[in-house]
């Protein structure tokens, strides 16, 4: 039988617990080194997420003050394959109350603000006044 002496052994006790404090060491400053990644990826996710943020609500402000400038004009600007659709909604409502159309969707000019119609109604002056009033020129 072999005899190995017990500072031999007691040598080979020591590298091995070193090696597994070593070991245990590199691990948890594997773990620590993974958090701090993690956390510099949720930081960057972060500071996107609000720069998206921000990006979004300068695009609604922008747009409500543009829907605003559309909304305060005194009229609203038809696209030009709508035009037709318009016409034919305006003239219903005319006839709805019980107005007639003696002219009208014909192009008369156009100019840099767009194509100008004129439509001439005759009826009743009460009748005329209420679709006037009635009369919706704005989305709402």
């Amino acid at each position: 039988m072999l005899l190995i002496p017990n500072i031999f052994l007691s040598a080979c006790q020591e590298i091995l617990g070193r090696a597994d404090f070593l070991f245990r060491k590199s691990v948890l400053k594997a773990l620590v080194m993974g958090m701090g990644v993690l956390c510099c990826i949720s930081f960057w996710q972060a500071g996107e997420a609000r720069a998206s943020r921000i990006h979004m609500e300068e695009v609604v402000s922008t747009y409500s003050s543009q829907v605003s400038g559309v909304n305060a004009s005194p009229c609203r600007a038809v696209e030009v394959r709508q035009t037709t659709e318009v016409m034919q909604d305006i003239v219903r409502k005319v006839q709805d109350y019980g107005l007639r159309v003696e002219a009208g969707g014909k192009h008369l000019y156009g100019d840099d603000s767009g194509e100008v119609y004129e439509m001439k109604l005759k009826g009743s002056w009460q009748r005329t006044a209420s679709f006037f009033e009635h009369l919706p020129g704005k989305e709402k």
